[in-house]
């Protein structure tokens, strides 16, 4: 690895207030780390202050999606260095040897990380992984949709014809229609996909389009009234718009966290571990928290907030409402094949 001063380290790893200079000019002025994370996440200030602290630049690039990640990785387009994929992605990253094994001795802020993020089940010992921010999939709708939108099941009511969007997302796609049906959202039986796929497309006559941010601006605009959507862009949306609320359904709800990771080839290893422990302040944490409106996965950040989303019930759901929530799995290889033709099925529908 490339060296970085323990004077360097030690600014970004203590706490950082936003505008300090926390390390001197150094040789490193013109090194570059690349850094691939989710749209809206990581704002400027923070990418700023990293810059400051380690005299190191950040190219940062934005994706919508895991598969788009992972075909931006295999495009290799740029040196990249770290990237923040979702539990149920990493297997398959380890799988193609793209990721590599972090130094513990190069991450002390993982000390402020809280349950269950301290010992995540997809990666126990933070071998490989660390979970920066977390969030839920649920419904956003506007008030003035004339309905009690509670549930998975509602979003099959015929009076949301044309006005409805869903997640272009496998997996949130048939986890809607298996939460519907009763299902885990992680199920492999072909008997419960087989199922779930047909109530998808059977909902497909009322669903105006599959998107991602573009479904989160329509909803804003108005065009459309109901959106399955990621907790984070409907926090951004009702930020946006105080006319929408959203709903944790009733039948329960995906779950996921997004992970640092180190990647095979980082020109610069450890300028990616100290970025990825910069995260972990809890200064930053909060900082990226409100701007992406992710929940954070280190406890102490919320004191940092602002007091308008300290008690904000879409970033901090109570442990009633989390009960109901379902962590995203990986699938073995027979149930992603039977997922992928599922999905194959409802966009040919």
């Amino acid at each position: 690895m490339k060296s970085i001063s323990r004077r360097h380290f030690l600014a970004g790893s203590a706490s950082v207030v936003a505008g300090a200079s926390l390390a001197g000019c150094g040789a490193n002025g013109f090194r570059t780390l690349y850094v691939l994370d989710w749209v809206h996440y990581i704002p400027v200030n923070v990418l700023q202050q990293f810059e400051r602290a380690y005299q190191i630049r950040v190219r940062y690039r934005a994706y919508g999606s895991n598969q788009e990640m992972l075909d931006r990785l295999q495009r290799a387009e740029f040196p990249w260095d770290i990237a923040f994929p979702c539990q149920q992605f990493l297997p398959r990253m380890r799988q193609q040897d793209l990721l590599v094994d972090l130094d513990h001795a190069l991450l002390p802020n993982l000390v402020h990380l809280g349950h269950p993020f301290a010992k995540p089940f997809w990666d126990p010992g933070l071998q490989y992984s660390v979970p920066c921010t977390w969030g839920v999939t649920g419904i956003a709708y506007s008030r003035q949709v004339q309905m009690d939108i509670r549930r998975w099941a509602h979003l099959w009511d015929e009076r949301l014809r044309e006005r409805l969007t869903m997640l272009d997302d496998r997996d949130e796609v048939l986890g809607a229609a298996l939460l519907k049906l009763g299902y885990p959202v992680n199920s492999s039986d072909p008997g419960h996909l087989a199922k779930a796929s047909a109530e998808a497309i059977a909902q497909k006559r009322l669903v105006h389009s599959y998107g991602i941010n573009e479904s989160k601006d329509r909803l804003v605009s108005g065009e459309f009234q109901v959106s399955q959507l990621w907790s984070n862009l409907a926090g951004q949306a009702i930020s946006a718009s105080p006319n929408l609320q959203f709903v944790f359904p009733d039948e329960g709800f995906p779950m996921y966290a997004e992970n640092a990771v180190v990647l095979r080839g980082a020109k610069e290893p450890e300028a990616a571990h100290a970025f990825i422990n910069f995260l972990l302040t809890p200064e930053i944490a909060a900082q990226v928290s409100a701007n992406a409106f992710t929940s954070p996965t280190v406890p102490e950040a919320r004191r940092y907030l602002p007091l308008r989303l300290r008690e904000d019930p879409l970033l901090f759901p109570s442990q009633e409402v989390l009960a109901r929530g379902q962590w995203m799995e990986p699938h073995a290889d027979e149930a992603l094949v039977q997922r992928r033709a599922a999905w194959q099925r409802i966009q040919a529908a």
